[in-house]
């Protein structure tokens, strides 16, 4: 068909029937490379969501596996009760000990100034 020439030609055109069909066609082969692409994409998706779930899986052992080996409060408290009793009485024998060293300290002192002062009687009486 010209564009000068507006008259309709059936030598030029096409059957309905063979243009419904290439439509169709067309439109099959959309529909389907569609479906091939969607397939692909959700085979990627779910190889991502099962190695996702791997890894969470992994995780949630580990997690089993460490919380099997921590000490709950009880068993803590029940464990270092006796060790913070025995702390505190190291720490009592500790002041009395050092409460003992100062009064030893207090009595040398006290032993000193008496001989000084005994040696200054002494000295004043003899002068």
């Amino acid at each position: 068909m010209s564009k000068k020439d507006n008259n309709f030609s059936f030598k030029d055109s096409v059957s309905l029937k063979e243009f419904l069909c290439s439509k169709i066609n067309a439109l099959e082969d959309k529909i389907e490379l569609n479906l091939k692409l969607n397939q692909i994409v959700l085979d990627k998706t779910e190889a991502k969501l099962e190695e996702r779930l791997a890894r969470m899986n992994e995780l949630r052992e580990a997690m089993n596996d460490q919380s099997k080996t921590f000490v709950t409060r009880r068993e803590h408290e029940i464990t270092f009760e006796g060790a913070n009793k025995d702390i505190k009485e190291l720490m009592k024998t500790k002041d009395i000990a050092s409460g003992k060293a100062s009064q030893t300290s207090l009595l040398f002192a006290y032993l000193l100034a008496g001989i000084g002062i005994a040696l200054s009687v002494i000295q004043i009486l003899t002068n």
